[in-house]
Formats: structure tokens, sequence, C-alpha cells
């Protein structure tokens, strides 16, 4: 039986990195970083950025305003040019200049941090955007992910049939933005308790491009095809540095077709994609920055001025949503198809890179075998116990005793705490245990 040759490499991945657009704010200084940079990978040489996809990001973070704001460039004079939008479709240049309105350059336009801070714009999107027409799925009976997989079939992007999972376009941890701004009016069902699992917000990849998507590599943007003198949806690499094959494999690809999928969620995905370190750069510098907050108690965006570690600790307001509950703990009325459902959303959805987690469950190496080698933890570390380390039932819990575990010589005040369990015993069993000390002495170094 002969045995068939390994696959090509993708092509032109030694070709280097990519040169960078970097969209400026005219009002601060050229020692402040860039508003927002981008990939120079668009147009035939593939030297430049997609004039749609810059302007529309500069818009989302200044508060929605692409219909009047625009880019410019400097002149050998100093003087501040307007791009020609209908002559031109690719930035080639290397640095840019964002207007609102048309305020003088040294008017400080407030820019928004952080997706939480960004509202929807509903019945107010790009014009490219609202061209574009996703047709509805076929009816069906099936609910959530396994509608979202009976509908797409294979991968989204690759067409692939093998190791597929179900993404969310606005991610479940952003659950309560999602709510905040009314975004289940574009949902398919009304009577979903958890809209953001509604087949509108989801989609099928295969797993590594999951992952790639979940950490803001590339996203689907509307991109004008000039075979068919037409927009459609394609992919756009936001993030090709650490994984330079994205571009000739997937940088503006047509996807296979997509159908039931909410145009609305899509435009969130970019926005959200948009809001990373990569991309939007501006708060990184030592200037005090004009910011556009909104304000949850109020319900209005208000405008401030704050400095890189105030912004930092202002850009979430919303917080996390916690995953699905487990099955231990979900009503028992809930259908098998939820339970199928369940089983996928363990390793779906991340809010940022960052947040893409190691296995859950017991793990059968120490944690910090999911870091880097040469972080490992104090010895002192190793003691605490994680959540995982307690459980509880329905029929008893586990028995806790607490102990301080002190450093050998350290003083009663820099005890740590540490809950054992050993066994279950009943609610009936459980009595006050009194305080244990283990005084750790002398390590090899020390005697």
């Amino acid at each position: 039986m002969p045995v068939r040759p390994p696959l090509d490499p993708p092509p032109n991945t030694d070709a280097g990195e990519p040169g960078y657009v970097d969209i400026r704010h005219p009002a601060y200084p050229d020692s402040e970083p860039a508003l927002l940079r981008f990939a120079a990978i668009d147009g035939d040489d593939g030297d430049g950025v997609d004039f749609e996809v810059a302007l529309v990001a500069c818009g989302i973070i200044t508060g929605n305003t692409w219909h009047s704001g625009y880019i410019a460039e400097m002149d050998t004079g100093g003087k501040y040019v307007k791009v020609d939008r209908s002559t031109t479709d690719v930035l080639r240049g290397r640095t840019y200049y964002y207007f609102v309105d048309e305020q003088r350059p040294s008017y400080k336009y407030p820019v928004i941090p952080s997706f939480d801070h960004w509202r929807f714009p509903h019945r107010n999107l790009p014009f490219v955007w609202s061209n574009i027409n996703i047709p509805q799925a076929s009816r069906s009976k099936l609910k959530r992910k396994i509608a979202a997989q009976d509908r797409d079939g294979t991968c989204r992007i690759s067409r692939h049939a093998s190791a597929l999972e179900v993404a969310h376009f606005v991610p479940v941890a952003d659950e309560k933005w999602f709510a905040s701004n009314k975004m289940d009016q574009y949902v398919k069902s009304g009577s979903e308790t958890q809209p953001t699992e509604d087949p509108t917000n989801l989609i099928t990849l295969r797993r590594d491009l999951h992952y790639l998507f979940d950490t803001r590599r590339f996203t689907f943007v509307p991109k004008q095809d000039t075979a068919s003198q037409g927009g459609s949806l394609a992919l756009h690499v936001f993030s090709p540095d650490d994984n330079p094959d994205l571009i000739p494999l997937y940088h503006n690809r047509s996807p296979a077709p997509l159908s039931g999928i909410s145009i609305e969620h899509v435009f969130a995905r970019f926005a959200w994609t948009i809001f990373s370190d990569k991309t939007l750069r501006f708060f990184k510098g030592v200037a005090e920055y004009a910011v556009l907050l909104f304000d949850p108690q109020v319900g209005k965006m208000i405008e401030t001025k704050l400095r890189s570690p105030e912004v930092r600790v202002s850009l979430k307001i919303f917080g996390s949503s916690s995953r699905t509950p487990s099955p231990k703990k979900r009503p028992r009325d809930q259908s098998v198809e939820d339970d199928q459902c369940r089983a996928e959303e363990e390793e779906d959805d991340v809010s940022v890179a960052s947040d893409w987690e190691p296995p859950r469950g017991r793990r059968r190496k120490r944690s910090w075998d999911y870091l880097n080698s040469d972080s490992l933890p104090e010895l002192v570390q190793s003691f605490i116990s994680t959540e995982s380390d307690r459980s509880e039932s329905q029929d008893g819990i586990a028995e806790r005793s607490e102990v301080e575990v002190r450093p050998h010589g350290s003083p009663d005040t820099a005890a740590i705490r540490h809950y054992t369990a050993p066994g279950k015993i009943t609610r009936d069993d459980v009595v006050e245990r009194p305080r244990k000390r283990v005084d750790m002495g002398p390590t090899r170094d020390e005697g």
C-alpha cells in the first residue's frame, strides 16, 4: 500500500512580520501611543489596511462616530488632508489621523477604553454592515448549540467535519453586556433564558479556529468583492505576528455559506475584537486621557479625564458572567438537549486571550504544571487548596479542619489558612474544630 507524502505547508509563512498602519489621535503628541494599530496585510501587495475596517473601528472606540468621523493624513507642510473614501480602498501609509466631526486637531475627543463601556448602535450600523444579508436558517425544533451544529454541518471557515465546537459571537462571559444593551431583540427565541446561547449568536468552528477566534486573532467583516462588485463577509486577521500562517490561509477568505446568524451579533463581535491591547493601544502612555465611560447607575455615557492606571481599573463594569451551572446544581426538569449543550460549554468561550483555561475537573498533574516551568509556586503557596479541593453534596459535606501553616520563625500574623477535606461526613456529625498549629521546622537550606 503506497504511503502518501506529508501535506504541503501553508504558503508564504516565511515572508517575515508584516508592517503596520497606525491611526493616531491628532490632539496627543507623537510620544503617546497610536489610537489603533492594524497589520498592513490588505491590498494586492499586502501592504495596507482596508479603509472601511479602519474607519468603522475608529468610529466604535469614539462612540459610534463612523458617519461623522473621517481619516486624514499629514502632508509635507504639516497640514491634515482628508482621505477620499470614494477613491481609497486600502490605507497604505504608515500613519493616519482620525477626526470626529469637524473639530479642530487640538480637540481631545474622548475614547472608549473597553467593550464593557461600548453601547450597541441599534438601527444605526455602518452602511457596509447594514447592506450584508445573511439568509434565515431552515425552521428547526432544535435549540442552542445543537441547532447551530445541525444548521452549519461543518466548520464555517475550514469546512472540516472533525473536532467541531460551537463558538459565540458575543461571549457568554459578556452576557451582562448583552442584557444591558438589549441584544436579545436579535435572537430567534424570545423564551430563551440565556440569550447568548441562541443560534443567532452561534457559529460552528473547528477547535483550533475556535481558540484563535476567541483570542481575537481574526473575526468577520464586510469586504468589497472585486469579482462580484458587491459586499460580503470575509475573515480579517488582526494579530498575525504570532501566527504567520493565518494570513495566507484565512485573511480575506470568504466563510462557508452562513445562515441563521444575526449581523448585529457579528458586528458586536467585530467591536469585541477591536478592544484588545494589540489593536487599541491608546491608553498605554503617560498623558491624561479624555475617556468616554458608561455609567450603569444612570444609564448614560459620561466623559471624564483619567491617566493610564485609572483607565485600567475602570475597564470592567459588568464583570464576567459565570458558566452555566454544573449538572449537579441545575434544575431536574431541564431537557436532555440541555445536557448535550452543557457538555460542550465546559470548553467554550473566553472573554480575553488570558482567560483560555487549562482543563477543568480533577487534575492528574499539579496545578503549576500548566504554568511556565520558571514560575513554580513557593512552598507556603503549595499548601493553599483550590476550590476543586472542596466538595459538597446533598447527603453530606466534606470535613474541613482549619490549620495555620507558618514558615519557620514567622510571626502568628503571617499564618496562612488551609482547608483539607479528608472525607465526607453527615451534617449532624459536624462539630467545631479547634485550630491546629503546624510549625514548619527548618528547611534543608536553613539547617
